[in-house]
Parts: structure tokens; sequence; C-alpha cells
């Protein structure tokens, strides 16, 4: 045996038999095309919302997959997500490749069959555990579900590698393999490891994630991960997860729920409220699943008696504040490094705080490409203050200063968190809007125009003004076509041209009749 297959056993404690016997089987588990690219993707580095969305519109039922979850309860925003290029920026690139890598691994362990193993009974128990695993994260702000949902599903794969090895294997064991608890003791027995082990073996050879490895290696483990474990909670939601499944099973008894509750509230520090609040949750996320995976999940569901103390105004609150945690969260990660602090400042504005013009630049050019290479829209917005020299010439440069920082803190609120707001020079900002068409366009403009026209400035000597704003916009797509970055802003700034000659305090979009010095699109400044 190698070197590295020793070093493989020791790690996993699997017996070197076994482990030669596992080597030399030719028919194992493999990931699909897709799903291998997708792993690939998530060793890279340098990877981007371009290269994920090629990876995913390799298979359409991928993609209508991301996109239906996209648009689900647990991510849904106001605004439904139209494009791929929304969805992926909604779930983030972590978490669309996580996602993504599960839906491509589940057509593939969803399409087998076996005399010896219960492959239906396999795939509803870690279609539900990974469905149970993500919301046992969720409910302790733990902002890694789409990590938790594909360690739940994966947790069991080592059945499956047992059942290629030795297709008789299950069906000489003498246990009912809906009683993971025996099944474990007797692959143990008979193996000198259980699938757990395996399951961890066959991930580090489809280069997965360590802490993934790491999490399937120890799903079985009831004891409490120890506080200094760096994927503490982590492993402690997959090990909780299958009992959680197993004891919402309606048609299995054996399980009592009670006591599953009581071993979640104590490990994951969780109280009774917010144990009723996820369980009311969970039955909404096996119903989604149910229909995302075109699985009967019927059998795992939730008597009334379990669920009379969830409150719907928890629930929803519940959820408001993951989604805030997440972001806040997100933020913190992105700024805790000293390197990409300094790397952030050097991106912003000394005024206002906004991207300045060379990061925009950057970005425009880069949101541009991949709008035009894969038929996404995008949206660019020229805003400019009207009659902002006044202000410095009556107030002087200090109120001036107020007034662009005010109106950058306007821009901020009135986009989404995925656009791009950057200072293009003096009082003039730009907004870059992408995977966004006309109709969003309009929406922001008029929220845009009258915030502005709604801000009360305070200026020397206790002097209240108001500024107004005057936009220009330019779209990609719905029949209009630009060749680069620079014709889009030329555009932009055109249509600002336009909405200032018509009285400033509007906005205009860009048409081809402007050139001719026509209005198009303009809304009417207030009375």
């Amino acid at each position: 045996m190698t070197d590295s297959m020793e070093r493989t056993a020791s790690q996993l404690q699997i017996d070197s038999k076994l482990l030669n016997r596992l080597e030399q089987c030719t028919n194992l588990p493999s990931p699909p095309v897709v799903a291998m690219r997708i792993i690939d993707l998530s060793n890279d580095p340098n990877v981007d919302i371009g290269k994920v969305a090629d990876v995913i519109s390799m298979d359409p039922a991928l993609t209508a997959k991301i996109m239906r979850i996209s648009n689900s309860p647990i991510y849904a925003l106001r605004r439904k997500t139209e494009n791929l290029h929304q969805a992926i920026t909604l779930l983030g690139l972590n978490g669309t490749l996580t996602l993504a890598l599960s839906f491509s691994l589940a057509a593939s362990m969803n399409n087998n069959a076996s005399q010896g193993f219960n492959y239906n009974a396999y795939w509803h128990r870690s279609l539900a555990a990974a469905t149970c695993c993500r919301r046992l994260g969720m409910a302790i702000s733990l902002r890694k579900g789409e990590e938790l949902f594909l360690a739940g599903l994966l947790q069991d794969i080592g059945m499956l590698v047992i059942d290629k090895m030795d297709p008789e294997f299950y069906k000489t064991l003498g246990v009912d393999q809906h009683d993971h608890v025996s099944l474990a003791a007797g692959e143990q027995e008979k193996l000198g490891a259980d699938h757990a082990a395996i399951g961890g073996w066959i991930l580090m050879k489809w280069g997965m994630p360590e802490y993934l490895v790491d999490s399937i290696i120890n799903s079985h483990d009831m004891q409490p991960v120890p506080e200094d474990d760096r994927h503490q909670s982590f492993v402690n939601c997959i090990s909780l997860s299958g009992p959680l499944a197993d004891g919402v099973n309606a048609r299995d008894e054996r399980h009592d729920i009670h006591i599953v509750a009581d071993l979640i509230k104590s490990r994951l520090g969780v109280n009774d409220d917010e144990f009723d609040s996820m369980m009311e949750s969970l039955n909404v996320d096996l119903r989604e699943a149910e229909e995302l995976f075109e699985t009967d999940l019927s059998d795992y569901s939730f008597s009334d008696s379990l669920l009379d103390r969830a409150k719907e105004a928890l629930i929803i609150k519940n959820l408001e504040s993951l989604q805030k945690t997440q972001k806040l969260q997100a933020t913190a990660e992105m700024l805790e490094s000293k390197t990409q602090l300094l790397e952030e400042k050097s991106r912003r504005d000394g005024l206002t705080g906004l991207f300045n013009r060379a990061y925009l630049d950057e970005c425009l050019e880069k949101e541009f490409a991949m709008a035009r290479d894969r038929g996404w829209p995008i949206i660019v917005m020229f805003v400019d203050l009207d009659h902002f020299k006044k202000v410095n010439d009556t107030y002087g440069h200090q109120a001036g200063d107020l007034v662009l920082q005010r109106a950058a803190r306007a821009l901020i609120d009135g986009t989404r968190e995925e656009d791009v707001v950057a200072r293009f020079g003096g009082e003039e900002f730009i907004v870059v809007a992408p995977g966004q068409g006309t109709e969003t366009a309009i929406i922001m403009a008029e929220r845009l125009v009258k915030m502005f026209r709604d801000i009360t400035h305070v200026v020397s000597g206790g002097k209240e003004i108001t500024v107004t704003a005057s936009l220009g916009i330019a779209v990609l797509g719905d029949g209009a076509e630009f060749k680069s970055e620079a014709e889009i802003i030329a555009a932009a700034d055109k249509a600002l041209y336009v909405a200032k000659e018509s009285g400033r305090n509007r906005y205009a979009i860009y048409s081809s009749e402007m050139e001719q010095q026509s209005v198009a699109g303009a809304s009417s400044p207030a009375a």
C-alpha cells in the first residue's frame, strides 16, 4: 500500500484491507461532468459570475433549479429574479456553486437500482436530512446554509460506495435499513468501518473541501463537538440532521421526536420558541424541497401538537433577522483582513465613501463584457445634482461637501446592495445595475428623483435648502445595443443632457431619437 493510502487509512480509521477493496472497485459513484466542473470552480480563487454562469448553463434543468430556489421563500426578495445573473448575485458565488453541486449530485444519486440496497429509502432520508441540516444552521444563525444542505445530502453517500463494492452486502446484513443506528453498527462489525468513514474517503477522492470531508466522517458522532473545534457548529448540525429526519418520519415510530428535540436544544443552545419556529419553517422547507427535487417527502411531516407554540410573526422575524445577519456577517468577513481593508479603501472616494472613478471603470468594463457575451441586461445611470455650483458659491464648500455626502447616502439607500454606486467627478455620480432592464430602471429613477426632491439640507445660518437631481439612463437590452462601456456611458450622458434641457429634477432614458435632441421617457417634475 502506498504512503498516501496509509495516510488516508489512518485519517479515516479504515482498515488497510478494506481500503484496498475500495481502491480496486471500478464502479464507484462519481460526480457527473457538470458536477466535476463545479468542483473545479469551487477550488478556483479567480472564479467569477461569468464562469459560474457558463457551467450552470450547460444543464438547462440545473439552471431552472437555481432560478427557482433564488425565488423560493428562503431567498425571495420583493423583486423576482429574472435571469441567471440576478440569481447568482443573490445567492453569492459560493452559495450558487454549492447549490448547483447539490442539484447535480442529487440527480445522479436518485437514478440507481439495486436488489439488496433500498435506494428509495436512502434518497428520501438524504434529502430530508439535507433540508433539516440547513434549517438547523438557520436556527443558530450559521451563515453556511448551502454548505450545510450539501453536507446533509452527502452524509450517507458511503452507503452507495458499499453497495457498489459489494451489491449483496445490505441484503445479507440482516438489518432494517430504516434503522440507521443498527445499520451503521452492522457495517462497522462486518467491514471494520461504517458508511460515515467510507463517505469521507470517497469525498476525499473527489477533491471536496476539508470541512466537508471532516463533517461527513463525524456525522455519526452524537457527543458534543469540542468548543475549540473550528467546525463545531457545522458538525453539530450535520450529526443532528439525520436523527431529526428520522424523528419526523411519520412511518417510523421508533424515533421519539421529543428526545431529538431535547438533544437539539442542548447541543445547539436553542430555546423552546426558537425550536418551535424552526419546526414550522422546516415544514415549509420540506415541501419546497419536495417540489424542487420532484420527490415525495410526505412521510416527513410534523404533528400539529409539536407546533402549537409556533407563531407566524416569530417565523417572519427569524427569517428577516437571518437575512440581515447574513449581510452583516458577509460584510464583516470581507473587511476583517488588513490587506482587504487597504484594498477597499483604495476603491473609495474620500469624501462620499462611494466607489471612485478608477474602480467604476474597472467594474463597468467587466460587467458590460459579461452582459454583452451572455445577453444579460444592464443599467447605467448618470446622476447630476441640479444647480450645485450655486450651493458652493452661496453657502461655501463645507455646505457643498455636506450635500454631496447626503446625496451619496441617498443613492446607496435607493439602490440594491449588488448595484455599483460611484462618484464620477464633482457633483456627478454613476449607478450600474447588472442584470436589470428598463422596467427596473424606471422604478429606480422615479424613486431617486423623489428622494432628492424630499431631502432638506441645513446649511450655514440654519437655512434649509433642497438640491434636486437630474438622471440620464441607458439600458443595454430591451432593443438598445451598445458596442462598449464607453458608448453606454455616452448614451447615459446624452440622456442626462436631455433631462436637464427639459427642466431638470427629472430623468430621461436614452433612445435613438435623442440624437435629434428629443425627449424620451422623461418624468414630470414636482409641482
